[in-house]
């Protein structure tokens, strides 16, 4: 729906001007609402379209350009409280002891305060069916708060335990024109409860495509397809790395067996030359990607290219799009067996080997 967007400009005589850009949420503020656990005010209509991403010009510091807002649906909300946290209390005591020693509150309280989880804001976009289309969470902060939703739904395929990232990365693709719901909630110490009613809200195409495609029909199929061949991949490529990395610490454990031990290198080496042959059809040749030289695509490279054809534009998937993605599959299909033998077969077997004849277990 629909809403005014109620901007406030004021100009001075210094030839500058300021915008107070759509604050239609203060309108809707009462001394009576004030009092709810939590508002979600009325967002504007949504406006889709494909945002371009340029550069600075070559002007230097001659050349000024504000911040565009940001592309998508913008969510603003109000909490009441922000529930501090065990630590933040405890330093809010100590501080009013200005007179007497501060006691200890013990080692167990400490460790309890280390480990406890942070409490959230969570707005949760939903379709007019009810299925869940995405989840914006952030730290749980009294007061006036905003989250921007890019218009994009996230496909989950994978995720590393082992990764640094703090960040879970997703596929992200456009969603279709209509109408949807955002609801808040708040998750403190792990216990999820809303915060304020359903809040419906437009996502509007600000134009028609030109050209039509005749496939949009099996958008969706396509996409839900391709997340699962992703998965796959992933997941088996992830199997094959670890066993990569347990067969190079057995040519490290070799001098440690006490017996059978040339019968053993033999095995050890020839597994780690299926290895590199395995490496070299998965993920192509080092030598090659070192100096640029062009390689046949890899697994991994087709199903990129097939999942362009969701991103970046409003088309949809092309003939050759879906093409890429079969032969991705049928890649895939041909080379799954011979690792998921080396990862799950010959190398927990060699395994067991070295460690019957005196070398140290490998952890994994």
């Amino acid at each position: 729906m629909r809403r005014q967007r109620n901007i406030k400009i004021v100009a001075t005589f210094g030839r500058s001007f300021y915008v107070l850009d759509d604050y239609s949420a203060l309108r809707d503020i009462s001394e009576s609402s004030l009092e709810q656990e939590g508002i979600l005010f009325q967002p504007r209509t949504a406006l889709q379209y494909q945002p371009l991403i340029g550069g600075t010009s070559s002007q230097g510091a001659s050349f000024f350009t504000s911040k565009n807002p940001e592309y998508g649906a913008l969510i603003r909300y109000y909490v009441k409280e922000d529930h501090k946290s065990t630590k933040s209390k405890r330093i809010e005591k100590e501080k009013a002891l200005k007179e007497t020693n501060i006691p200890f509150p013990g080692w167990e309280a400490l460790d309890n305060e280390m480990v406890e989880a942070g409490n959230e804001a969570i707005v949760v976009i939903r379709d007019m069916d009810g299925n869940v289309i995405d989840q914006l969470v952030k730290p749980l902060k009294k007061g006036m708060n905003h989250v921007n939703w890019d218009l994009k739904q996230p496909f989950g395929t994978t995720v590393n335990a082992n990764s640094k990232n703090k960040n879970i990365r997703t596929w992200r693709f456009n969603v279709k024109g209509g109408t949807y719901n955002a609801q808040l909630y708040k998750r403190v110490v792990g216990e999820t409860s809303p915060l304020s009613d359903p809040v419906a809200f437009e996502v509007k195409r600000i134009r028609t495509n030109v050209l039509t495609n005749p496939l949009a029909n099996e958008t969706e199929a396509y996409t839900q397809k391709l997340m699962a061949l992703s998965k796959a991949l992933s997941k088996t490529e992830h199997a094959f790395n670890k066993a990569s990395k347990q067969l190079e610490k057995f040519e490290k454990t070799l001098k440690f067996t006490t017996s059978n031990q040339d019968d053993l290198t033999k095995e050890v080496y020839a597994l780690r030359s299926e290895m590199h042959a395995l490496k070299l059809q998965l993920k192509g040749s080092a030598a090659k990607a070192e100096v640029g030289e062009k390689e046949q695509l890899s697994i991994g490279y087709r199903i990129y290219f097939a999942a362009n054809g969701l991103m970046g534009n409003s088309y949809g998937p092309t003939k050759l799009h879906m093409e890429s993605y079969d032969m991705a599959k049928a890649m895939f299909e041909e080379l799954q067996p011979k690792l998921d033998q080396f990862s799950k077969v010959k190398v927990p077997a060699l395994a067991k080997k070295l460690e019957a004849n005196g070398a140290p277990a490998v952890l994994n």
